[in-house]
């Protein structure tokens, strides 16, 4: 089987003045499709608008993030939830949990690589179509992806997202979308008395696959929120974090979902999120 396709992305990353920087990116089938001054200028305007960052405390804050930091959440999830191995092995965050609810009713995450606002071909590297899974709807856990072989084990047919051999990790999704709400950024923070905008997250990584915990860094473009408005820039600092936690603190979704990558290999279509409790455990030096 073959498929004939094209991507684009653009990547920006600004350095402003007095530890100012700013970043925008843009992730599409054409080149085309891509405004480079637009995202130049955007990333411009986060660098400059996060100059001369002051230091907050670590701690628990309402977070206001946009789609680039929630895909952070969404990709890791993908890799230590979604899997088919993962879950038959027991090592998945999800593990005893079928049809209970993990998130807020809000959210609903699904990985379809037949849309065609995603990136990729409509099979999987066995050669299986790829088709629809309902992973999390209104907030309950429902499934999780399978190739061939974790297929068989689980006497389930494959949903068509086996990987390239050799494979130890088994399947997981790469073509996800969330589900979108009815708030922009702006409703977001008008309606946040203290917390912090977060342009994206960096330096990922997990902590206990089972808790769904991982830890990173805010980078280019962190904000304070008081009183509905935002009156300035931050300090970077060091998150420690279960995504199904914050994920079930989610109170906001934003109306508008962008394709953004965690990992090169995969891209996600998601929204800006409002969670009202997410927790800082130290200050960044970068």
């Amino acid at each position: 089987c073959w498929a004939p396709s094209t991507q684009a992305s653009l990547t920006t990353v600004m350095t402003g003045p007095d530890g100012g920087s700013g970043f925008a990116e843009m992730f599409a089938g054409s080149a085309d499709a891509i405004d480079a001054g637009e995202i130049g200028t955007r990333a411009a305007d986060k660098a400059v608008a996060s100059a001369d960052p002051r230091e907050i405390d670590a701690g628990t804050y309402t977070v206001v993030l946009e789609p680039a930091a929630t895909a952070t959440l969404v990709g890791f999830l993908a890799f230590i939830g979604f899997g088919g191995r993962a879950y038959l092995e027991g090592r998945s965050c999800f593990e005893g949990k079928q049809d209970q609810q993990v998130a807020a009713p809000s959210i609903s995450i699904w990985d379809d690589g037949t849309d065609p606002r995603t990136l990729g071909a409509p099979f999987d590297f066995e050669g299986t179509p790829k088709q629809r899974v309902d992973l999390v709807h209104d907030g309950v856990f429902r499934d999780v992806v399978f190739d061939r072989r974790t297929a068989k084990e689980a006497g389930r047919a494959s949903t068509g997202h086996g990987l390239p051999s050799p494979n130890p990790e088994g399947p997981f999704p790469l073509q996800m979308f969330m589900a979108t709400g009815d708030a922009s950024v702006e409703e977001m923070i008008a309606s946040t008395d203290r917390g912090l905008l977060v342009t994206r997250f960096h330096y990922s990584n997990i902590v206990n696959p089972m808790e769904s915990s991982i830890t990173g860094m805010t980078r280019d473009g962190t904000f304070l929120i008081e009183g509905g408005e935002v009156v300035g820039p931050v300090r970077n600092l060091r998150f420690t974090q279960s995504i199904l936690g914050a994920l079930s603190s989610v109170s906001m979704v934003g109306r508008d979902a962008h394709l953004e990558s965690e990992f090169f290999f995969s891209a996600s279509r998601v929204p800006a999120l409002k969670i009202d409790e997410f927790h800082f455990s130290g200050v960044s030096d970068h």
